[in-house]
This record gives structure tokens, sequence and C-alpha cells, in this order.
């Protein structure tokens, strides 16, 4: 036992407690030591070894300006800061915080560098394209995130823990309670401020991420009272592979179309090729653009929703009617981009794709589907990335507000931007706040919260709970939604936190290594972050990015281009509307007749921009 903490195992004392040990983790991590704190992170597994990070076909984003004073010599300078502001305010359909925006473009430029030196340290190879991108795996970016911890020796890192509650005490933030995972102990974390860097929520059962992306943060921070925005914006991944089952979840489907390396008939059940239903100019636009994902989501959801997909809702990558010669050049240039990032032209995140190919180069097919990437909701944070709880600040995907309801953008160059900034802020809050004291009632009320399915017999499982939730959100929190799907949907999740959720009992009853306690805890957190989801999609009528509702189709900027917060009150949640800052850009008070509309204005909007025409 600790002091007279009688109820935990261990406390560990720390300036800066940085929850996370992904991109933004790491950045938030070395940037509040390099300002002179002692600092705590911790990692639900292993440092650049764990969580989402490691995940991605890794892409920095800057304006042609930065990646020139990064030294590029490719890089394309009339690609501007002003203009990569502008895309992602458009692009994101006005519900950007425009200073998050405005704080993006500034600094991308100063972190890639950084993040870059990391990963030119470690010998990993960086491929750059114009006019702003850097391309690497998302391995050589985990190596290069232990790299730049392992440079600041007052950084200690704690590995294999799962923090659950905040800790507060007279309206602040001064630590965090979590459970080391091999031995089952209970660590307080007692900090003078807290970075929450822990990533976002997935609440579908078809991932192509990591499976521990539960939403830790948001829902910790909504319990200890922090505002959460955007919640009912969840990205899609058109493409994700769902068979042969041993590759379930890759994105290289997706990372070849879209860098038009292949280029296969997308098939629904019914033998017709969707591409043929999408515009030419949205076609043209979603080539080579982050905008694919948006547009064929889209039209891919519609097929879907039709019945016009397969048992487990995908469609077909068909090569049948691609002549060899069509997809050599492409099958060329994708193994030498392979061979670049993972040494070897077969693989990919770590897994043998010769198969792939050659049903390709046979005529086959491939049966891919629309999976979850990126949770656009977290908690509300300020340009110094402070929540509206002292001491409590976010990062990254935990964070929302910079891309509204639409990413065309880098999610790693804002990880990487906004955790120096969090790290910067907390440390200088840290210098300046007295120490912490943590509140001997409330670390009990924790501790019993984390402990009290041991208590339980012969209730539910918690992934039992857990797949209850998934097919819920599958079934009325997808892409298209509408009223009815929604509200039994919700009527589902409410039921399963309130009644399923406090009956789940573990069969093994010992602490150590216990996933089924573990899952719990997680499940928890999930549930929390759906129900906001779910409530906050609801509220909006209309339709807008990645919310698409048939009943609500238009997309109405004079009465929804406004931020939804959620915050607990007397045990409750609640929704307020809120206009996003418009300090730079003015929104304009227009309608579309669904999110495609605006989709094409978009495209009309930059083609004439490239042509030196202004909008009247």
């Amino acid at each position: 036992m600790a002091g007279n903490h009688h109820w935990v195992d261990r406390v560990v004392e720390t300036d800066v407690l940085v929850v996370g040990g992904g991109a933004a983790g790491t950045m938030a991590a070395v940037a509040a030591a390099q300002e002179g704190c002692r600092v705590a992170m911790v990692v639900k597994g292993s440092l650049g070894r764990s969580g989402n990070t490691i995940m991605a076909m890794a892409t920095f984003r800057a304006d042609g300006e930065s990646a020139a004073e990064c030294g590029e010599k490719k890089a394309d300078p009339k690609y501007t800061k002003d203009v990569l502001f502008e895309n992602i305010i458009k692009d994101g359909f006005y519900l950007s915080d425009q200073n998050l925006v405005r704080q993006y473009v500034a600094d991308a430029g100063k972190r890639i560098s950084q993040f870059l030196g990391w990963l030119r340290q470690k010998k990993q190879r960086v491929i750059f394209m114009p006019p702003g991108v850097w391309l690497t795996s998302g391995k050589a970016v985990g190596m290069a995130c232990r790299y730049g911890v392992r440079q600041e020796s007052n950084v200690d890192v704690h590995g294999d823990i799962l923090i659950h509650e905040l800790l507060e005490k007279d309206g602040r933030i001064v630590g965090a309670l979590g459970v080391k995972i091999y031995t089952g102990e209970l660590i307080a974390f007692k900090a003078r401020s807290v970075v929450l860097s822990s990533g976002g929520f997935e609440p579908y059962s078809f991932k192509c991420s990591h499976s521990d992306m539960t939403g830790d943060g948001p829902a910790m921070a909504f319990r200890a009272g922090a505002e959460l925005a955007d919640m009912e914006f969840l990205l899609q991944m058109p493409g994700a592979l769902l068979r042969p089952l041993v590759h379930r979840g890759s994105i290289l489907p997706f990372v070849l179309n879209v860098g038009r390396l292949i280029s296969p008939g997308i098939m629904n059940t019914a033998g017709e090729d969707i591409r043929k239903k999408i515009p030419p100019d949205l076609r043209d636009m979603a080539q080579g653009s982050e905008w694919m994902k948006l547009i064929y989501s889209y039209y891919w959801a519609m097929e879907i929703s039709a019945g016009k997909a397969t048992a487990d809702h995908g469609l077909y990558f068909d090569f049948s009617a691609s002549s060899r010669l069509r997809q050599s050049p492409g099958a060329i240039k994708a193994f030498i981009l392979l061979k670049l990032l993972y040494r070897n032209r077969w693989q990919f995140q770590g897994k043998d794709i010769r198969d792939l190919f050659r049903t390709a180069k046979e005529g086959g097919r491939w049966e891919v589907g629309l999976s979850n990437q990126y949770a656009f909701g977290g908690i509300v944070v300020d340009n110094h990335m402070s929540s509206n709880l002292p001491g409590l600040y976010a990062a990254g995907e935990a964070a929302s507000g910079v891309f509204g309801a639409n990413r065309v953008a880098s999610a790693l160059t804002e990880a990487i931007v906004q955790g120096h900034r969090a790290g910067r802020s907390a440390a200088a809050y840290a210098a300046h706040s007295s120490d912490a004291q943590i509140d001997n009632n409330q670390l009990a009320a924790a501790a019993e919260n984390i402990l009290r399915f041991f208590r339980n017999t012969n209730g539910r499982s918690a992934a039992g709970v857990r797949s209850a939730m998934e097919k819920a959100a599958d079934t009325g929190f997808g892409l298209i939604r509408d009223d009815s799907g929604l509200n039994l949907s919700l009527e589902k999740v409410i039921s399963l936190r309130q009644m399923d959720l406090p009956e789940v009992s573990l069969r093994n009853q010992a602490r150590a290594y216990n996933l089924e306690w573990f899952q719990a805890l997680q499940t928890e957190n999930l549930l929390t972050c759906v129900e906001i989801g779910m409530r906050s999609a609801l509220l909006r009528k209309e339709s807008r990015g990645f919310h698409v509702r048939t009943d609500f189709p238009r997309v109405d900027n004079e009465n929804w281009a406004q931020r939804i917060y959620c915050r607990k009150q007397g045990g409750e949640i609640t929704l307020s509307k809120h206009a996003p800052s418009t300090d730079h850009l003015a929104v304009p008070m227009d309608r579309w007749n669904d999110v495609m509309a605006y989709a094409a204005f978009r495209q009309k909007e930059m083609a004439d921009r490239s042509k030196g025409k202004e909008r009247p």
C-alpha cells in the first residue's frame, strides 16, 4: 500500500502525466520534458508497439511552403498555408474550430521536421510526394516514437497500464487511477497536470485499425466533467478486406485504389459496377485524394442499405475485366512502394500478400467493406489544448475540432502538432501550480468502480455486452442513418449501459492479466462514447460529412453549421449547439440537397480556383 491511500497498491508522483503512447503522446511527453518537467508516460500496451499509430499507412501532410522549408526540393510552394487552411475548413463542411486549424497549418512544418529527424536517426525510409506529403510505415513511426522518448531522461514510461479514472480535487484534475495489466495492481498517478492522448473510439464490429480504440480518454474525461464534441462523426474507410479472413481488416485495397495502383471493378451482388453510379466529376475528385473516403463510402453505403451487399455487408474488388497489361504498371509501382517501406515487396503491415496479387492476376476478386478508421469527436480544447477542466489537456484523436465533419488532411500531423502544444501547455500549468493532492474519498470511489465487476456472479460476459453494442452500432449508427434506426440502436445501448453492464461478472477472479476485467472496463468507455454519438446524431437534423440522414438529407448551414457539445450534468448527458470559431473564414448561409451536392460544389470551387476564378 502507498502512504494513506489504502485502496491502491502504488502511487506514482510526477509533474505531468501523459496517457497514451502513440504519436500525440510521444510529442506531449517530449515537449513537457524539454520544459524541465518530470513526466510519467502511461501506455496501455508498449510504447511504439501498440495502439493505432503503428496501424497507419503513415502519411504526414503539410503545405508546400512548409515542405520546402523542410528541405524538400520537389515541394510545391504554390500550395500555401492559406490554401491548406481553406481546404481543411471547407472540406470539413465548415465545422472546424478555425483557431485549431490555423495552429495545425502554422506548426505542421516544425513538428514534421522534428519527427522526420527521429525517423532518419532510426534509418527509416520516408518517401516525399508533392505538394507536401511524406509517406512511411506505421512500424517506422513506432520506432521514431521510442527513439524520441528515449532521448529525454526525465520521461518515465509505464507500460501495460489501463488508465480508467481521472482524479479531481477542488475543481482541478490532479492525476488518474489505472490497472497494471500483468499484475492487476491499482496504481494512482499524482500529477500537477494531465494530457490525454489515448486515441478515439471505434464502435463497429468490422475494424481496420487497433481493437483497443475504446474511447478511454474521452469517456473518463466526460465522467470527470469535461465537454466533448462532434461525437456523431466517424470516418469510414471504403476498401478494407473482409476476405480472405487472414487479411481481414487490411487497408491494402484502399491504399492501392486511392493511389491508382489498381483499377478493379467495384461490384455489388447484383453484378453492377458502382463506380458507374458515381458522377464523373466526383469520381475524378476522389481519385488520388482523401475525398475518396467520403465519396466512395457514401455510394458504397447506399448499395449496402439497398440490400446489394454480401452477407458480411461487403462489395467486391473485381479483376475479371482488367487486362494484365492494365494492371501490371500499377502492380510494379506497388511492389516498389512496398519494397521501400517494408523492405519486402510481398509484405504489407507484417503480412504476406502474395495470395492477394495472385487472385488479382488470375482475374478473381477480393471481398471488401466499409470500416471505421477515425473518430472526429473527442474532448473540447482551446488552442492551448486545454479542456474546460483546469489541469486537463488533450491531443490528437482524443481531442476534437480540427477536421469538422470530413477529414482531408493528416491525422498524424494533427497528433504531432497537438501533442507538442499540449505537452508545452501542461508543463507551463504544472510549473505554476501548487503540489497536487489526491482526495482519499474520491480515490476510494474510483477504486471501487474499477473493482466492482469482481462482486458479481453468474452475470453477463463483457464480450457479450460489447458484441451487442457493436451490433447496435452496425445497425443504426453507420454512415447512413435515420430517426427510427438511431432511436432503436440508442435504446439498446442505453439498456446495455444501465441493465447489462452492471451485471457483468468475471469467470476469472484473479486480478493478474484478467482480460475479461479489462474488456469490461473498456466496454464501459465504449458505451459512453457510442451513446453520446447516437444522441448527437439524433439531434443533428441534417446531413453533413460522415453523418448522412435519409430523413434529413440536406446540408443546412443556416441552421446546422453548429458543433454539438455534450457534458455530464446531474448524472445525465446534456447536449447543446455551439457555433464553431469563424475568426478567419466566414460560413456561407447556404444549403445543398445532400452531402454529394456539397462535394460537387467543392469540386467546382477548387476547379475554378485553379483557373484563377473567385466565387461571386
